[in-house]
């Protein structure tokens, strides 16, 4: 009795790992940002209210979030106009393609604080300003991030807001240094 070959399943297994592989790189998308809504962009005090219920920020919610606590206000249209404003301040990268409605990485916070909170940096931070994984091990270390989180990781709304708090209180404590705002 003849027995048949065993079949070769490497080119279907290969090519299913690889599909995972690719899938699990995309930037996972969120939903639509809540500075979408007009209202919520003009009332301050509203979107953070809003942020309570999300269960991840996107990076256009992020943005928004980011420049009221660097400027007090946060007066750009778009998403396309936070961007621009972010690359120029260097909180993102020239190339950086995400879009609205991605979600937002502890990373882009991280960096975006790093710039504009006079922290003091560990020696990575000062050779690599503007790596996001060496951001948040200096403002965790400050107590302004959470502690053993990966620099790509998501974050929801209540996190942000907690995130938040914690640099205004960093301002208060140290309101005598230069760049540290009121």
């Amino acid at each position: 009795m003849r027995s048949e070959p065993p079949r070769r399943r490497t080119p279907r297994l290969a090519l299913a790992v690889l599909a995972c592989g690719l899938a699990g790189c995309a930037t996972p998308r969120v939903g639509p940002p809540l500075v979408a809504q007009t209202a919520l962009v003009r009332d301050e005090l509203a979107f953070w209210q809003s942020l309570e219920g999300v269960r991840r920020v996107t990076a256009d919610d992020a943005l928004h979030a980011l420049f009221l606590l660097a400027d007090g206000r946060a007066d750009h249209a778009s998403f396309a106009a936070r961007r621009a404003k972010a690359i120029e301040r260097g909180w993102l990268a020239a190339d950086d393609a995400r879009a609205a409605d991605d979600a937002a990485s502890l990373g882009l916070l991280a960096v975006a604080v790093c710039r504009f909170l006079p922290v003091e940096r560990g020696v990575t931070g000062l050779l690599f300003p503007g790596q996001p994984r060496g951001c948040v091990r200096d403002l965790a270390f400050h107590g302004l991030l959470p502690r053993d989180r990966p620099a790509d990781s998501p974050f929801d709304g209540l996190e942000l807001i907690e995130m938040a708090g914690r640099i205004e209180d960093w301002r208060t404590a140290h309101a005598g240094l230069p760049g540290a705002g009121s």
